[in-house]
């Protein structure tokens, strides 16, 4: 978690930002997160951040859930994650993402898009990957996390760029939210379809 007064270590390889821009956005993504990743505390320039297994050092790189304000000895369940999202603070990732985005001549015009978001940055490269996954479909959510965390424990990877859910996700997205008939399926499906010609 990271709170106003908190940081990242400098030690940090890196970090993971989820994003949100409503409360059902991060309730939806919460148990997926906690499925991920371990609780660890707030995050201090004190923190360490490896951990020693098996006699080799692993670099740790913090999923951050940004909250606006955490009581010592509080619950670490989704019901205090969401209620304590730091939607505000979020957004400043956000723009932080695009603007590095674009400086690498990225293209990071996500205005139309409501999320939510993962971001993660390396710190020693600067390489910054924003996961866009405003459509696709909450059970590919978990797969797209997935992804991000692998991705994040490659330091040596200084990509910028956004990241898209491919067609198959997009397509899935549409019937599943909005289940239209088959002939809005072939539309998607077909460019150029026509249902009357083709009834013809």
């Amino acid at each position: 978690m990271l709170t106003p007064a908190d940081q990242v270590p400098p030690d940090a390889i890196g970090y993971a930002v989820p994003i949100f821009t409503t409360r059902t956005e991060a309730a939806r993504f919460c148990p997926l997160a906690l499925e991920r990743v371990g609780f660890v505390g707030a995050l201090t320039s004190s923190t360490p951040m490896f951990l020693d297994t098996y006699g080799e050092t692993e670099d740790v790189a913090p999923f951050v859930w940004p909250v606006t304000a955490w009581t010592r000895g509080e619950p670490f369940d989704c019901a205090h994650l969401v209620a304590r999202y730091n939607i505000a603070g979020a957004q400043v990732f956000l723009r932080k993402a695009r603007r590095a985005i674009a400086a690498h001549g990225g293209v990071a015009k996500l205005a139309n898009e409501d999320g939510p978001f993962i971001m993660t940055a390396r710190r020693a490269c600067g390489g910054v990957m924003l996961y866009d996954l405003s459509r696709a479909p909450n059970l590919d959510w978990e797969r797209w996390l997935r992804q991000a965390i692998v991705d994040l424990s490659r330091p040596s990877d200084c990509r910028v760029t956004v990241v898209r859910p491919v067609m198959r996700d997009q397509v899935r997205a549409f019937v599943f939210a909005s289940a239209p008939s088959w002939q809005g399926i072939l539309k998607i499906l077909v460019p150029g379809y026509n249902p009357a010609t083709a009834a013809k």
